[in-house]
């Protein structure tokens, strides 16, 4: 890759003059506020959750954040009941499958969802991932339940139902802020990456059908982030994890008998305050490279192509909010990287231009909303162009932008959720092509699928 472009970088932003000041709220009964970015990927059809995306990469490759589709409207709680619950709908058309809604006229620039099904958990879910870890064909969940130091699976049937939640423990004191989800082991099941906020750790939930197996993984520091892509082209997926109380960055690439050779660790991070991340090409050369957030400020640096990253750093954006996580897609169809911000004070996107000499990112603020924890890339209008879905803690809400795929957005949808939401995803729950929503709220212990409602 030539590198020239990241030294000589001279960036052109499109500012947002409107960006609101930080707003430093915190939604009562929060422990601590959301975690900083959960960047889960599978490589199951139709999985899509908060988290990096590699434009260009097939569907399924775990680097990406993949279009996903719809669930039932019911599902089954921890105790075994379904619970369902409508509330507002909205004009238009979701997922990969075009639906009527309302008044009769589909819009396809329109979002048409309803509140489904609400299913119990514990231990405060703060991270969401989507995969088949269990081997069977059908997408299950998986939370991070960061009271109960454990990760929580609810098996899916196939067609849009859940069985009871299993917890598995991490061990006392790991306190998981962060999921990856993607096939880390060649074995047929997706496997689950866990950042330990409160340890040293990273563990590997490697699934089976018979439950799950853990492997831990010392990171010399408190994890933040995680993510699964392929980072060397060797078509195994590797992994990497970020400390954000030391800003280092490190990768893992997969050995070809099974196990992970640490490939690289940028000591002092990327840029100081480096506490969540993306994968994608920036430019068109054929690694991947890594956008990162560090508070206030966005930057990127160059992939090598052999599981490491160059240390020389670009600076993308300058925002005025905190950013709270990432999620990376492709707005503009370029197959090029894009950015939503999630931040404490609204929407954001970073859309680049794919130039592989002197590439730049215009910056917009799509809308203020307080508090957005979370923000994922995904098609759920069905036009097969990307639309940005982020939930708003503080306002309670979960917030669809329709994408035109010119890097350009529609006004937001907007639909209620219980207090203290932390996380979203998106998938295919039942197999029918249309796109469906879950929002985990770590306050009220619970999962909610928003289902498409013709």
């Amino acid at each position: 890759m030539d590198y020239a472009w990241w030294l000589g970088f001279a960036l052109t932003l499109v500012a947002c003059s409107d960006t609101p000041a930080s707003a430093n709220t915190e939604t009562e009964g929060s422990s601590g506020g959301p975690p900083i970015n959960m960047e889960t990927s599978s490589s199951a059809s139709g999985a899509s959750s908060s988290g990096d995306t590699s434009p260009g990469s097939s569907e399924g490759d775990a680097s990406s954040s993949t279009t996903a589709s719809d669930s039932s409207s019911s599902s089954t709680s921890e105790g075994g009941d379904t619970s369902s619950s409508s509330t507002s709908q909205e004009t238009g058309s979701t997922g990969g499958v075009m639906v009527v809604c309302g008044d009769g006229a589909p819009d396809p620039d329109g979002v048409c969802l309803s509140e489904g099904s609400t299913v119990a958990l514990t231990g405060g879910p703060v991270a969401l991932a989507v995969g088949d870890f269990d081997g069977d064909g059908n997408l299950d969940l998986v939370t991070a339940d960061m009271a109960d130091d454990a990760v929580s699976l609810l098996a899916g049937d196939g067609a849009g139902d859940f069985a009871a939640a299993v917890s598995t423990s991490l061990g006392e004191g790991a306190a998981p802020v962060e999921l990856a989800a993607g096939p880390l082991s060649a074995d047929g099941f997706d496997d689950v990456l866990v950042a330990n906020g409160g340890s040293t750790t990273v563990t590997i939930l490697h699934g089976s059908d018979a439950g799950f197996t853990l492997e831990t993984i010392s990171t010399a520091g408190t994890p933040s982030d995680v993510a699964i892509a392929d980072l060397n082209g060797t078509g195994e997926l590797d992994f990497a994890y970020v400390n954000a109380e030391d800003d280092v960055f490190g990768t893992f690439t997969a050995l070809p008998g099974g196990g992970y050779n640490l490939a690289d660790v940028n000591d002092g991070g990327p840029i100081p305050f480096v506490d969540s991340f993306v994968f994608g090409e920036v430019a068109v050369e054929g690694a991947l490279d890594v956008v990162f957030s560090g508070d206030l400020v966005v930057g990127a640096s160059p992939g090598v192509g052999d599981g490491s990253i160059e240390e020389t750093v670009i600076v993308v954006a300058d925002v005025v909010a905190p950013v709270l996580r990432m999620g990376g897609g492709d707005v503009n169809d370029d197959g090029e990287l894009d950015v939503a911000l999630a931040t404490e004070a609204g929407v954001v996107v970073l859309v680049g231009d794919g130039d592989s000499t002197l590439p730049e990112f215009d910056e917009n603020l799509l809308g203020q909303h307080d508090m957005v924890v979370d923000a994922i890339v995904v098609d759920v209008t069905g036009e097969g162009h990307q639309d940005i879905v982020a939930v708003a803690r503080g306002d309670a809400e979960l917030v669809i932008y329709p994408g035109f795929g010119d890097g350009t957005f529609g006004e937001a949808t907007t639909l209620p959720v219980g207090a203290g939401a932390s996380s979203v995803a998106a998938a295919d729950l039942d197999g029918d092509g249309a796109v469906e929503i879950v929002v985990a709220h770590e306050v009220d212990e619970t999962l909610t699928v928003f289902t498409p409602n013709p």
